[in-house]
């Protein structure tokens, strides 16, 4: 009986006419492009992206530093834990490692924080068409949403609950509500 021999499956190479090589080279080679106006006053291009961030106090990947609960991770890490209680050996040394990671540029980080934190105002503006269906339903109505969707304007035939939606979204924006009260 012969055996046959499994042959590796390669994938068919095909040189690409239309690609410059150099302006390929170099655009692989440049640095990327960043917005952000305090992560770029602390970039160093002399050192990679993972260790520019790393300096600044933030994560290269989210998955890394946030991960996902695992019930099997934390089963088995509790199964440790017990065995080394067992030992008597002292596992603080390898946790207080893991905390001593020191950020020469944390203030990169507590900036992009503090602007985070900052308040901002509201782009957010209704329809003009909108306004003036909600003004028209407000004043004919009052406060009384079920009469409202029964009105012959509401082509929408929205309910009163989406009616009532809208009414306090429409009063969350003070420069227009105040335009047409």
């Amino acid at each position: 009986m012969k055996i046959k021999k499994i042959r590796k499956l390669k994938r068919k190479k095909k040189y690409n006419q239309n690609v410059n090589r150099k302006r390929l080279r170099d655009k692989l080679q440049k640095l990327p492009n960043i917005p952000c106006d305090e992560v770029k006053k602390a970039w160093e291009n002399t050192r990679s992206t993972r260790v520019n961030l790393k300096d600044m106090g933030l994560a290269y990947d989210a998955n890394e530093t946030m991960q996902i609960r695992n019930v099997k991770r934390e089963m088995l890490e509790e199964a440790v834990k017990k065995v080394k209680k067992a030992g008597n050996e002292d596992s603080s040394n390898h946790k207080n490692k893991e905390m001593n990671i020191i950020t020469t540029k944390n203030y990169v980080a507590k900036k992009l924080e503090a602007e985070a934190k900052a308040p901002r105002e509201r782009l957010l503006k209704l329809p003009k068409a909108q306004t003036e269906f909600l003004t028209y339903l407000i004043k004919k109505y009052g406060e009384d949403y079920k009469a409202m969707s029964r009105d012959k304007k509401n082509y929408y035939q929205l309910t009163w609950k989406q009616i009532r939606a809208k009414i306090k979204m429409f009063k969350g924006i003070p420069e227009q509500y105040n335009e047409y009260f």
